[in-house]
Formats: structure tokens, C-alpha cells, sequence
């Protein structure tokens, strides 16, 4: 009887509700709609027609849905960018490698997406980009010499990040690995220019601002070789994106964007105002971070902490063009310091295409920053040609006859050229850029991947995976309405109910934990004969997966009791500092133990005070335990698969 009673008092409430949400829309409709003439609806919205912008675009239309694309400048592409010379040879000034041709092991994917663009659309391609020489000036030691050196330096740096908690930088690694092999001061910057050109360079930072184990960690590598578009210039991948687009809006500089759980409204320079059930934001994170774009009501702290610790790099090109090759294509240079005069580092390749000759520079870091480069553009051609003149004293270097620059860094809508892994920067912060607002704000662009951020591909499938999410967003809202009669109240109510008891069911079930006293006590069919060599005080490692994922080992120290089968401990992670507490068998091998944060230690946004328990039993094939953890704080629940494995005993230590 008091079931049927709350149905229909559920029932009634649901009526006025109905009502009483109708006039909430209204109110917000009229609100959002206060130049009713002059907004522009749509379905959905997409800010930036860059890679992720217009292949969201392509893919929207492509399903019926109803798009609008607003670009603040008079061209598609964002950071892809072409231009023709006046000797007619195509300059990428933004991405120009379709970085491997095939597929990744940490993608999952079987070729490149770009790759497979091109195919598509038939570009012409060009595999390898032959070099007549490459590198920077002066020399101090062989190349073979500093080769090995930064071999060396990287295996130092793996076998170091594998047991660290902590967000240590390449720079960093550089002075450690110098002062452990004695290095002089000359030495040690030539491995630091090295490592530079080789890690940081591609980053488009410094070394002291890389985190050696979030590079280490999440960097996804594409084989196969590296081609570039060779007639057409990268641009033929984002022409082929929007040349069956009908609604780009070109010139419309995004300036607040206000929100709620109804609609969108944007509002632009010009004046102009849009309104969307959804709107999909591609812009560069350096956009972002410029916060040139208003939110109403602002972006929650945790988006904001996302985009203040992702790195956003600089990465800058001249092209210098001379009519006719002036170089001896015989030779091959490779160097690894940097120009004294102006402090910027850079690459120098001299290639042919198609018969005409340029020398291309490339710079990267904070060297690159707006005032520097604004400054002083005659100064480092002026640089470039001197170290040209000392790489071939021979040859009388004339001035060239066409420059070319990049200025990607203050440029308005990009503030910079692609993001990296930053030392401040957390795992799951590119999870936490690409999370939606409400349902109605989305995120995409190449720095809300983990594995591909920094490259088109990763735009390219980030574009995918919010247009998935659009589509079942959309599938959603528009598959359920609101039912009008009594009977249709009563039978929805009680659906959800039965509905949601399931759910609270399944939730229980997926987390139900035995407790420590029951779990180390269970006999299976696989008992490890009885030993306790396993038990051993000292220092461990322990792995946790999550996300789809093992996050990397961290080390912390147990003490085993053989009189009392008990456990206790302390460590360090990423989260903050604990101590462990728990129990043993040796007739199970099972070990069970709760680790126990103290508040306010290293990460206070996810540091509770909070307890997390570990149940694992041995595995004698892997010389590992391995099992089960489970947490439960007021922000998440849940749980995963773990291993433990001993280190080194305290006494290895004495």
C-alpha cells in the first residue's frame, strides 16, 4: 500500500514537474535568446576547423546532424598550414610528417588515420625526406662518441623512472647520468644539446620542462617510415575534410561561451550570437590557457588544473630558398651544440624538391618566446647564414632569395604549436581536458590524447571519439520524452526503480571485498606449497592497473612479524605519503593490508586521509603476489588488479 502511494504521489509530482521544466526552458530559451533575430541555432556547434574540427564536422554531417563551424580565421586547417613560394615549391609552416605510416602497439591501431586519409582521398605522397645534411654548429665530440653517450643516458633514465614517484625532468636525468659517469662541463652540455635535439626539440620545449616518466610512459609510437605530402603540402588532408562542408563560418573569434544543462549559447567578436544543444570545442590548448575565451558559469577547477599543467610547446620554422644549390650534397653534418649570439638552439636540413633547393631551420622551446622572436627575425637569419658560412668556409654563401617564417607563438588563435607532457602534469589530466561540461560542452583536439598528443592523428581520433559521444549524447536526449498520462507515470517510475535497484545491485557486487581475517584464510585448488620465503622484509614494488592500464611500480617497505602473521609499512606515491598495516599466511600464501594515506601530504586534490585495501596471494611462476585493491572515498569507488613484488631486503641497504 505505501509503494502504491509513493507511485502516485511520484506520479503527480512528475505532472508538475513536467510543467514546472517547460517553464524552466522557456526561461532559459528566452534568456539565451534575448536578440532572438540575430541568433543562428543549430544542433550542434564546433569551435576551430582544424583537424578535430572538421572531421567531427565530416562526420556529423555525415549522419544527419546539424552543424555549424565557426573559425576565427579566413582559412580551414588551424595549425596546418601551406603555403607556395614564388618559385612555386609548397612550405608546411605547421604539421608536415604523416608520422608512420602504420599502426601503433599502445593505439591498438593497424595504420596511421592520416595514412589512411590520404589513401582515401588519393594525395600524393612522398616517403623520406632526403636530406643533403642536417644538424647544428659547432662539433665539439664525435658523433659515435655522443651516440653512445646518450644511449646510455636513456637506459639510465628508464631504469631510474621505472621505480620513481615522482615528475623528474630529462634535464634533470642529464646532471645525475653526468655526475655519475664524471663528466666535465663540456661533456655535459654536449650530451644536454644532444638529448635536447633528440627529446625536446620534437616537444617543442626544454629539457626541464619534459617529465622523463610521462614521456616514457604515455609517448605511442607510429612505425613505418615518415612521409610528407610533397605537391600539395599537408593542407590536402584538411581541404579533403572540409570540401564537402556547407556551414563554416569563417572570421567568427569565439569570445564567451555561456552554459547550463539546456543549451549553449556562444557569442562572438562581431557580435554575432549562436545557439546549440551542444558545441564541440577544438581550439588550441593555448587558447585555453590564454583564457581569451569567456565561460559562464566558469569551467570547473578540475578542467582548469587540466589545462594549467598540460605543456603547450613553441615550434617554429624559417625556410630559406636560394635559386640554385650552393652546397656540396656529398657531405653529410651532424653537430649537437646550439648559436652563442642569439641563445637559440636550432636544426638546419638542406633538401631538393623537386629540383629546387631550400634549407629549412627549425627552432623549439622558450628561446622561441614572443619577444625574442619578434625581435630579433633579421638577427637569426643574420645567425643561420654565419653558421652556414662556418659549416662551409670554402663557399662564398649568398644571401637567399625568398624567407619564410613561423610565428605560431603569437599567433592570437593558437598561442603556440602543440601540447607535451609537462613535469607538473598528471595522468589522467588529458582524461580530465577531454571530459564533457554538462553534456553539452565537449573537448577535442591533439591534447586531450595520452598516447598521441602532439601529432594530427591524435586530433584526427579525438575528433572521432567526441563525435561517438555526440551521437549516443544525442541518441539519449532525443529517444526518451516525457510520458503525459497517469498510467505512463506509473509504469516509468516503477521501471526505473527496478531499474536502478539492478544497478545498485551490480555496483554492490562488482566491489564486494571479503575482509583481510577471511581472505588470507581461503583454500583453493592451487595451494602454493608452504613456504615463507616470500615474506620478506625490505623494500617492494607495487603496480596498479586502472584506466585500462598498469601505471608504473613505486616502492615502499614492509616489515613481516613471523610470530604475530603481521605486516605493517610505509611509502610514497604519487597520491601522498602512507603506512601500510595487515596480515599474512603462510599456509595460503595470501597477504591482505590497508594502506593508509596521511592527509595534506604531495597531491592534496586527491588525498583524503583515505584507505586502501590490497588482498594478493602468491604466484610462484612470476615470483610475484597478485590480486585485488578496492577504495572507496567520497569522490570514487572501486577496484582493480595489482602485484607486489620484493625488491630488496633491508640489509642490502646497510
Amino acid at each position: 500500500m505505501h509503494i502504491l502511494q509513493y507511485l502516485l504521489l511520484s506520479a503527480v509530482v512528475c505532472g508538475h514537474l513536467e510543467q514546472y521544466n517547460y517553464r524552466v526552458k522557456r526561461l532559459i530559451v528566452d534568456n539565451f535568446d534575448s536578440r532572438s533575430s540575430d541568433v543562428r541555432t543549430t544542433k550542434v556547434l564546433i569551435i576551430g576547423s582544424g583537424i578535430a574540427g572538421l572531421e567531427a564536422a565530416r562526420l556529423l554531417q555525415q549522419n544527419g546532424v546539424e552543424t555549424i563551424v565557426l573559425e576565427a580565421r579566413n582559412r580551414t586547417g588551424g595549425r596546418v598550414w601551406s603555403i607556395r613560394s614564388k618559385n612555386n615549391l609548397m612550405l608546411d609552416m605547421g604539421a608536415r610528417y604523416i608520422h608512420g605510416q602504420y599502426g601503433s602497439i599502445p593505439s591498438g591501431l593497424l595504420t596511421n588515420p592520416i595514412w589512411d586519409l590520404t589513401r582515401s582521398a588519393n594525395i600524393s605522397i612522398c616517403f623520406g625526406e632526403p636530406h643533403d645534411f642536417l644538424g647544428t654548429y659547432p662539433l665539439y665530440y664525435s658523433n659515435i662518441l655522443v651516440q653512445k653517450w646518450y644511449d646510455e643516458y636513456m637506459l639510465f633514465v628508464r631504469e631510474e623512472t621505472r621505480i620513481s614517484s615522482s615528475n623528474i625532468s630529462f634535464a634533470d636525468y642529464v646532471n645525475l647520468f653526468a655526475q655519475k659517469k664524471h663528466f666535465n662541463e663540456k661533456q655535459r652540455s654536449t650530451l644536454y644539446n644532444f638529448a635536447y635535439f633528440t627529446i625536446a626539440d620534437r616537444e617543442g620545449t626544454e629539457l626541464e620542462s619534459i617529465s622523463a616518466k610521462g614521456y616514457l610512459d604515455r609517448s605511442s609510437v607510429f612505425y613505418g617510415e615518415e612521409p610528407v605530402i610533397c605537391d600539395t603540402g599537408f593542407m590536402a588532408i584538411t581541404d579533403y575534410l572540409a570540401k564537402n562542408l556547407t556551414n563554416i563560418r569563417f572570421g567568427e573569434i569565439v569570445t564567451k561561451i555561456d552554459y547550463n544543462k539546456n543549451l549553449v549559447k556562444v557569442s562572438t567578436k562581431n557580435g554575432q550570437i549562436y545557439q546549440a544543444e551542444f558545441v564541440l570545442i577544438t581550439v588550441p590548448l593555448g587558447v585555453l590557457k590564454s583564457k581569451q575565451i569567456e565561460f559562464n558559469p566558469q569551467l570547473p577547477q578540475w578542467k582548469l588544473d587540466a589545462i594549467d599543467r598540460i605543456g603547450f610547446g613553441y615550434y617554429e620554422k624559417i625556410y630559406l630558398l636560394w635559386d640554385q644549390v650552393w652546397w656540396n650534397t656529398a657531405d653529410y653534418y651532424f653537430f649537437q651544440s646550439a648559436s652563442k649570439s642569439i641563445n637559440l638552439r636550432y636544426w638546419i636540413t638542406a633538401n631538393k624538391w623537386n629540383g629546387k633547393p631550400f634549407i629549412t631551420c627549425l627552432f623549439a622551446g622558450k628561446a622561441v618566446s614572443s619577444l625574442t622572436w619578434k625581435q630579433n627575425k633579421n638577427e637569426t637569419v643574420k645567425d643561420i647564414l654565419d653558421t652556414l658560412q662556418k659549416m662551409f668556409p670554402n663557399i662564398k654563401i649568398t644571401p637567399p632569395t625568398e624567407i619564410y617564417m613561423s610565428n605560431w607563438n603569437e599567433d592570437p588563435f593558437s598561442y603556440g604549436s602543440y601540447s607535451y607532457i609537462s613535469v607538473n602534469q598528471k595522468y589522467e589530466d588529458p582524461f580530465r581536458l577531454s571530459e564533457t561540461i554538462n553534456n553539452r560542452l565537449l573537448f577535442a583536439g591533439e591534447a586531450t590524447n595520452t598516447d598521441t598528443y602532439g601529432y594530427t592523428h591524435g586530433a584526427l581520433l579525438s575528433a572521432r571519439r567526441e563525435v561517438t559521444r555526440l551521437l549516443n549524447i544525442g541518441l539519449m536526449g532525443n529517444g526518451y520524452q516525457i510520458p503525459n498520462t497517469m498510467i505512463e507515470h506509473l509504469v516509468t517510475i516503477g521501471l526505473f526503480i527496478v531499474f536502478y535497484m539492478a544497478l545498485y545491485q551490480l555496483w554492490s557486487n562488482s566491489i564486494s571485498m571479503p575482509s583481510n581475517e577471511d581472505y588470507i584464510n581461503m583454500l583453493t585448488n592451487e595451494i602454493e606449497e608452504e613456504n615463507c620465503d616470500q615474506f620478506v622484509s625490505g623494500f617492494w614494488l607495487s603496480r596498479y592497473y586502472q584506466y585500462d592500464r598498469f601505471y608504473r611500480p613505486h616502492q615502499f617497505s614492509l616489515s613481516f612479524d613471523s610470530q604475530t602473521r603481521q605486516v605493517n609499512g610505509n611509502g610514497v606515491d604519487d597520491i601522498g605519503k602512507f603506512v601500510v598495516n595487515g596480515i599474512y599466511s603462510i599456509n595460503t600464501n595470501r597477504l591482505a593490508i590497508v594502506k593508509t594515506y596521511r592527509e595534506e601530504t604531495e597531491n592534496s586534490t586527491e588525498n583524503f586521509g583515505h584507505n586502501i585495501t590490497i588482498q594478493v596471494a602468491w604466484n610462484s611462476n612470476q615470483y610475484h603476489f597478485e590480486g585485488k585493491w578496492f577504495i572507496k572515498t567520497r569522490n570514487y569507488s572501486g577496484d582493480g588488479r595489482i602485484e607486489l613484488k620484493f625488491e630488496k631486503s633491508f640489509r642490502a641497504m646497510a
